[in-house]
């Protein structure tokens, strides 16, 4: 018999109309176009950036030649994830190699990395959410593509902050490694209390995109 499933949690932040998951994306609109009483049946159009909420970056985002989500083998979108706690970490404090060396034996390569910052709970319309995150500076990104990860996640709409600067130094870096990036995550305490989830990070099949929004979950196994 093979592992059985003892947890799952849902990394995924909710879509909804005019959830404010993603500054400076105008807002997701889900408009109800049938009415079970009145047609029979129920549907709703959705309307959302393929960067909105909780998503994938593919290396197209920021390289002019880079994989669309499409091209990526189905594979990449699953595997060992390892969750580092920086919850200590204030606002506009940089993510280091020092805050990730504590973990780094544990990183086989191809794992998912989770920065667990706690930024999610202030998500809304402040300067707090939107600017003062917690951020993976470019040589932490650097140390973690020296580790062999195979993608890196973090609960903020920006891995590297709002920064343009830092934003595309850190993102080219990942991306121009080929790395996986998951961006607005929801990534609770819990996550802490395990030394390794399997994690199943799956976007929108979308052709010749460049990020999708994707349902996360991470799996205990046991």
């Amino acid at each position: 018999m093979g592992p059985t499933v003892r947890r799952v949690l849902d990394l995924t932040l909710p879509l909804y109309h005019g959830c404010l998951w993603t500054p400076f994306l105008p807002l997701p609109e889900v408009t109800v176009t049938a009415h079970v009483g009145l047609e029979g049946y129920q549907m709703e159009r959705v309307m959302v950036y393929t960067h909105s909420g909780t998503h994938i970056d593919a290396p197209a985002h920021l390289l002019k030649d880079g994989a669309t989500l499409d091209t990526i083998e189905i594979g990449r979108f699953q595997g060992p994830a390892v969750a580092v706690d920086l919850y200590h970490k204030g606002a506009r404090e940089p993510i280091t190699p020092e805050d990730l060396a504590p973990r780094a034996a544990e990183i086989a390569p191809g794992d998912f990395v989770l920065l667990c910052t706690g930024w999610a709970s202030k998500a809304g319309p402040t300067h707090e959410y939107v600017y003062e995150s917690p951020w993976l500076r470019v040589d932490a990104a650097r140390y973690l593509i020296g580790l062999g990860a195979g993608g890196v996640g973090i609960d903020h709409p920006s891995i590297s902050g709002m920064e343009e600067e830092e934003d595309r130094a850190t993102h080219h870096a990942l991306l121009g490694a080929g790395l996986l990036i998951l961006e607005g995550l929801s990534l609770p305490r819990e996550l802490l209390q395990v030394p390794k989830w399997y994690l199943v990070a799956l976007p929108l099949a979308l052709r010749g995109a460049s990020g999708a929004p994707a349902r996360v979950i991470a799996m205990e196994l046991g």
